[in-house]
């Protein structure tokens, strides 16, 4: 087990919808979770929160494999 330290932080995006491409789900940005060594201070990983358009369970999704998503007006909201 690593010894890392969790916090939560706004991500750039917060409240931007994203397409997450590894299950093609699209969410808004609620936050990030930002994993940092405990010694080094280094950060060893980030995930996204997202939670899906109309209501449901949240999920997390690497930053790398998110793509901006637009809706046109009246949809999805």
């Amino acid at each position: 087990m690593r010894d890392e330290r969790v916090s939560f932080e706004r991500h750039p995006r917060d409240g931007e919808l994203a397409r997450d491409t590894s299950t093609g789900r699209v969410g808004r940005i609620v936050c990030q979770e930002v994993h940092t060594d405990r010694w080094t201070e280094r950060v060893t990983r980030r995930l996204v929160h997202l939670r899906p358009v109309g209501g449901g369970i949240e999920w997390t999704a690497d930053p790398s494999v998110l793509r901006p998503v637009t809706m046109p007006p009246g949809h999805g909201e």
